[in-house]
């Protein structure tokens, strides 16, 4: 998956084209509307990153599938 870091590289690499004069005016038009969504794409993924750490954590338990034998999906199994 792509990270906001690699977002914002692509973002300053559009941006670049953007102001180059060698290329026509409707790409630099479209490098720089490129670099905006790099942008935004980077901005989303931080804020992303943001609301979900607090609630998984680093121990990556969101990844572990319900256990067949977990004795709290049993009916009056420990808790």
């Amino acid at each position: 998956m792509i990270t906001s870091a690699q977002c914002r590289v692509y973002a300053k690499k559009s941006q670049l084209l953007g102001k180059t004069l060698d290329v026509s005016f409707k790409r630099r038009d479209q490098a720089l509307v490129m670099a905006l969504k790099w942008s935004r794409l980077a901005d989303q993924i931080d804020r992303d990153d943001a609301t979900t750490a607090p609630e998984f954590g680093d121990n990556d338990a969101r990844c572990e599938g319900p256990r067949v034998n977990d004795p709290r999906r049993v009916r009056g199994g420990a808790v």
